[in-house]
């Protein structure tokens, strides 16, 4: 008997859709149903004239081209859904989004939730700053918002992910990680260059993994501040990143600073280091050369270099309030602070720095700090882990609670959250430090009354040394500080008690 058996073979296929672009002038609106954009050429949005980018676009660069923005781009993703920004070929690469000169009468631009990517502009060092600004680049522009990207193999001679060169942009809740600056026959400057008087806002970014390399000299494989170059570095982690040198000079790891004078607020610098060990490096983690910064509730920890493994000084003087250094290394002299002239005089208020002024390192033995020294001690720390996944959290006995300063207040404004947008002041006063020591607030509150008193009580917070009793004739009014008691409960007496709102807070 003959059986026959029939084969039914169903195929699916599905059309993916892509958009070309062979034209120099773009607007409109871009969409992820039509993407991917597949770029043939340099590409400009003209003046007076708006992109929109709809979340989930993917845009993919055939060639070394430009994006340049002489109107407005609005490339606005979302969290789960990112815009994409990238090169068919990794190792050609694009030259990046250029905001050069771009006239002021524009909208702001918005770039955000953005996976940039595969931007190389010129290695080799040029005039005309074609070598600066891989993955997004600014001349004389600043109406810019970066925000929440995504910034990864960027390359360029100067600013591997971002360059700014008189431009202020706000640089805000990105992730830098694994871009280069410099190539092996010339020099390399920094992951985000600020260069002629450029003032951004760099806040909430994540630093990290990124290098620098050079033949002939190496600065800031984080950032780069040069020629008047101001901006507000605050609630950063900036660690891991690392100069390649081999034989060339190389300064400030995590930041190389030149005759500016920014503010640094709640950073935290870790593990930055030039390699190979012994190498001639200056300034594991800042490079100081004519600069005022203000430092102010930082912590730096376990950078390496050859001279001053935390901070290097040539005629500067910055001022330090509140900081941690402590745990960095240097291969020739072993100081973590390190002054190469007499003419440095930083002042330290309220610090916590590994080896006090006694350990501080000079070039010649003739040379003296005579700078400010107030109130700084030399103490562990005591960091813990509580979970989120840094060691530098304060533990409850740490002696850099509630040992900082406010004084400077007077010139610079309090930042009201700390690293981990925890309330920056907690206790008594500020504590040293990037992260501001946390203690859970009192829960279970209970409230029984009599009838001559209302008592209190909640659960004992274990790591609570005394809880504060605030309270308000308005809810929404100003709280305060009525009394501190000891004990988990609190009796208001109903005899002298007007109409009030409470709140309790725990203190160490």
């Amino acid at each position: 008997m003959r059986q026959t058996v029939f084969l039914f073979l169903v195929l699916s296929i599905t059309i993916l859709s892509s958009t070309e672009i062979s034209i120099p002038n773009i607007s409109g609106t871009w969409t992820k149903s039509a993407s991917p954009y597949n770029i043939n050429c340099d590409i400009t949005i003209p003046n007076g004239q708006l992109l929109t980018i709809e979340p989930g676009t993917e845009i993919v660069f055939q060639g070394h081209y430009r994006f340049n923005v002489q109107g407005c781009i609005n490339a606005a993703g979302s969290e789960g859904d990112s815009i994409i920004m990238r090169a068919a070929n990794p190792e050609t690469g694009w030259m990046g989004i250029r905001f050069a000169n771009t006239p002021v009468s524009n909208p702001k631009s918005n770039i955000s939730h953005c996976i940039i990517k595969d931007g190389n502009a010129n290695l080799i060092y040029s005039s005309d700053y074609s070598g600066f600004g891989g993955g997004i680049f600014f001349q004389n522009y600043s109406k810019a918002d970066v925000s929440n990207c995504y910034f990864t193999n960027n390359r360029a001679s100067a600013g591997s992910a971002i360059a700014c060169i008189t431009s202020s942009p706000n640089i805000t809740g990105n992730v830098f990680r694994g871009n280069r600056s410099g190539y092996e026959v010339g020099s390399g400057y920094a992951t985000i260059e600020c260069n002629v008087g450029s003032s951004p806002t760099i806040s909430n970014n994540l630093i990290e993994k990124n290098y620098c390399i050079g033949q002939y000299y190496c600065a800031g494989a984080g950032l780069r501040l040069l020629d008047n170059s101001n901006p507000m570095i605050k609630n950063n982690i900036i660690r891991e990143n690392w100069i390649v040198s081999d034989g060339n000079l190389s300064e400030g790891t995590a930041l190389y600073i030149h005759r500016s004078d920014p503010i640094l607020i709640n950073n935290l610098i870790y593990d930055n280091y030039i390699e190979p060990e012994g190498a001639h490096g200056s300034g594991g983690a800042i490079f100081f050369y004519d600069s005022y910064a203000k430092l102010i509730n930082n912590t730096i920890k376990t950078n390496y270099a050859r001279e001053g493994g935390a901070l290097w000084f040539k005629l500067s003087s910055p001022d330090f309030h509140n900081n941690i250094i402590r745990g960095n290394e240097a291969a020739t002299l072993e100081q973590q602070i390190f002054f190469d002239d007499d003419a440095s005089d930083p002042n330290f208020y309220h610090n916590n720095i590994e080896g006090g002024k006694e350990n501080f390192g000079f070039k010649y033995p003739e040379y003296t700090f005579t700078g400010a020294w107030v109130n700084n001690i030399d103490e562990d720390p005591k960091y813990e882990d509580i979970g989120n996944g840094l060691d530098y959290n304060l533990a409850s006995d740490s002696p850099c609670i509630d040992a900082g300063t406010l004084d400077f207040t007077a010139e610079i404004p309090l930042e009201e959250l700390d690293l981990l947008s925890n309330e920056r002041v907690f206790g008594q006063t500020i504590d040293m430090g990037a992260i501001e020591s946390y203690i859970a607030s009192p829960s279970n509150l209970s409230m029984v009354k009599t009838d001559s008193a209302i008592l209190l009580t909640w659960d004992i917070i274990p790591s609570a040394a005394s809880y504060k009793i605030y309270s308000s004739d308005d809810p929404y009014g100003t709280f305060i500080l009525e009394d501190t008691v000891s004990s988990n409960s609190y009796q208001i007496d109903l005899n002298q008690a007007v109409k009030k709102f409470y709140y309790i807070k725990s203190s160490n």
